[in-house]
């Protein structure tokens, strides 16, 4: 209920003349708010009733209307002359109404005898208001939400010179929350003036930011960009500290010019130094990627030059043998020299592959019982000829070890030995002495057996000097002083060495003297094997005879390439063996399929062919219910040499994995391994 005298004729839908004494009513005008069906003869009470049990959306009206604008109630509540009596409801279809009531007939007692009531829509009145209390609501709460954003908040009003403050930083001191703008503007430069300034741009002066905050820049500049950001920085408490002000038009005048301006202030100071750490990230990344293209172009322009090297050997005496074709001594001579040539390329270009792996985490390492002195006759043999080459004394100390078996990868550790005992070869002068000692420490511990085997390897070559042990086994680094031989090599094997080493859960360490030599230590543990698989490892290794294993088999080569087919199958028949080419793998399928049974002993099958390559050329073999295809020997000898191309011949059905280029005495080693398997 409220009190007022409002004109209500002019806004009334219905008007109603209700007598108090009687219950009659009267409808001097009529609208659909208050229609037909409650002015049927019934009394006013009965029509109240049934206007809020039919109309009314809300329990808590009906109990309003009832007790107010019942009979008893109008009498009860107008008892004051001067009240007016006023309630709105929401009918169910949406619509607000407002019901009032006022005396209009009265006696000379003063006792009411009969009011008017209005019925009048408002619902536009209370979409207004709803609308009017939302946007009060989001002001308030907008307000709310910038005070905890906001150091301080300013209403500058430019055309009146004035200022308000919604909110004060304590470091503004104490300033009035109203006043005169230009000496607010005055004020606040004076506390910036001889502080560090600086703008988004890192180039804004102190005296830009005044003129920023003058009336004329001001109107000027937001006429159109209606906002305007300028970060500063300010010492407080000893601290550099970073705000943001933001300048953002809200209204304009007559002229359109912009009249007021909200000023608020953010310090900024973490994002600030986020942004700063960014930036130095950014640097630092940036100076990463120059370094790594740097270290690409050295890469490819060593690559470039270390691969041309040999290839210009190895097509310079090839010309050469062509030309000289019936001088046999020549002939040997250059045919020797484009076989290290090519030794040397493919040294260069497993180097490569090598670190490729080792940088991409995918470098496996292949775990198996070996006798260790076999490889290290194999190390020592391929070392003694290098030597021998340069008049050079190799000396291979491993008393006590003759007869041990260890479980460990053999190739890794010789790929290491070889490596390191290389560069000891290639740096000592002709007639220099390389040694090379083996002994074994117990590792306790640990449930299985193990020992560390520590490699000494000495040399009295020409040595490094202080500065370059520094980098000795990072990618690519050779030492080039006056005085000494150009660098050889690409740089790669010692920080392939290195890798390989702590890969194995070893330890490599150099100490080296500019024209004394250099010793290299190394450790790596090994496990051992059960007792009882030492000796029947070693005896059936020694008592193995490989040179005649090819003689008298019949072997299908599978070789997509005429050159490499027609190698392998010279190098085959060379060694006795009777050869059939096949030149992709559904070839190779169907003349397996059409021959007699037994006609094959050996399948050498390469992986990349045309119309079906060897993985699924295997397979159909495996599969085809032919006779012996299941037990065939089948071994791949392809380009694909990662330790996951080795898995997936396995498991396609292949026997063995043999790398290109074949080496001979390899493919009869692995040959004569997989027919020991099979008992063939």
């Amino acid at each position: 209920m409220s009190n007022g005298t409002p004109d209500m004729m002019s806004t009334a839908a219905s008007i109603i003349i209700v007598d108090l004494n009687t219950a009659d009513y009267h409808v001097l005008k009529k609208h659909w708010t208050f229609s037909d069906d409650y002015t049927g003869g019934v009394g006013w009470d009965s029509a109240v009733k049934l206007f809020t049990d039919k109309e009314l959306v809300q329990e808590e009206e009906n109990t309003a209307l009832m007790d107010h604008f019942l009979i008893a109630g109008m009498r009860k509540d107008l008892a004051n002359l001067e009240t007016l009596l006023v309630i709105d409801v929401l009918k169910k279809d949406g619509i607000w109404c407002r019901l009032s009531a006022v005396p209009s007939a009265v006696d000379e007692n003063g006792k009411i005898n009969s009011v008017t009531v209005t019925i009048s829509n408002i619902t536009e009145d209370i979409k207004r208001k709803y609308k009017d209390e939302q946007m009060r609501r989001r002001y308030v709460a907008l307000q709310e939400g910038m005070s905890r954003i906001h150091d301080s908040e300013f209403l500058l009003n430019l055309d009146e010179d004035t200022y308000h403050a919604f909110k004060l930083p304590e470091s503004v001191g104490d300033v009035p929350m109203d006043g005169k703008r230009s000496w607010f503007v005055e004020y606040f430069l004076n506390l910036l003036k001889g502080e560090t300034v600086i703008s988004d741009n890192y180039e804004v002066s102190f005296p830009e930011i005044s003129k920023k905050l003058q009336t004329e820049w001001l109107k000027a500049n937001l006429r159109d960009e209606r906002l305007v950001e300028i970060d500063y920085s300010r010492k407080r408490d000893g601290k550099k500290r970073w705000f943001r002000m933001t300048l953002f038009a809200i209204a304009d005048n007559e002229a359109g010019e912009p009249s007021q301006v909200m000023m608020v202030t953010t310090e900024i100071t973490e994002a600030r130094e986020q942004e700063f750490k960014y930036q130095e990230a950014l640097k630092e990344s940036a100076k990463a990627a120059d370094i790594a293209n740097k270290a690409k172009s050295d890469f490819l322009s060593r690559m470039s030059h270390d691969i041309r090297t040999p290839m210009n050997a190895i097509l310079g005496f090839s010309s050469l043998l062509i030309d000289e074709r019936y001088d046999s001594v020549q002939v040997e001579t250059y045919a020797n020299k484009i076989l290290a040539s090519g030794e040397q390329l493919l040294s260069l270009i497993n180097d490569v592959l090598d670190m490729s792996r080792i940088e991409s985490g995918k470098m496996d390492l292949s775990v198996r019982p070996f006798s260790f002195s076999q490889m290290m006759d194999t190390v020592s043999g391929i070392i003694k000829e290098l030597a021998r080459a340069k008049d050079q004394n190799f000396i291979c100390n491993m008393r006590g070890l003759e007869d041990r078996i260890y479980i460990a990868d053999e190739s890794r550790i010789s790929q290491v030995l070889i490596n390191i005992l290389n560069n000891s070869v290639k740096y000592t002068d002709n007639q220099g002495t390389i040694s090379l000692s083996v002994s074994v420490k117990p590792i306790e511990g640990s449930r299985a057996k193990y020992e560390r085997v520590r490699f000494i390897i000495e040399d009295n070559g020409q040595g490094m000097s202080e500065e370059f042990l520094q980098e000795a086994f990072e990618p690519f680094s050779r030492e080039t002083r006056a005085g000494t031989r150009s660098s050889q090599g690409t740089g790669l094997g010692l920080s392939i060495t290195k890798d390989l080493v702590s890969l194995m859960g070893g330890t490599i360490d150099v100490k080296s003297w500019v024209g004394e030599g250099s010793v290299f230590t190394i450790e790596i543990p090994m496990a051992l094997p059960e007792e009882g698989s030492s000796r029947q490892l070693s005896n059936r290794d020694a008592d193995k005879s490989y040179d005649s294993i090819f003689n008298g088999l019949n072997v299908l080569v599978c070789e997509d390439n005429t050159l490499n087919s027609e190698i392998m199958g010279r190098i085959l028949e060379m060694n006795g063996a009777h050869v059939t080419p096949a030149y992709n793998g559904r070839e190779a399928l169907e003349i397996f399929k059409e021959s007699r049974d037994g006609r094959y002993d050996l399948i050498f099958m390469d992986i990349q062919m045309p119309v079906m390559n060897g993985y699924e050329a295997t397979k159909a073999i495996r599969g085809s219910k032919r006779p012996g295809a299941e037990t065939i020997p089948i071994i791949a000898v392809t380009a694909n040499a990662f330790s996951n191309d080795v898995r997936d011949a396995l498991l396609a059905g292949m026997d063995a994995h043999v790398s290109k280029p074949v080496n001979i005495e390899e493919m009869k080693k692995t040959v004569a391994r997989v027919f020991s398997a099979k008992k063939v």
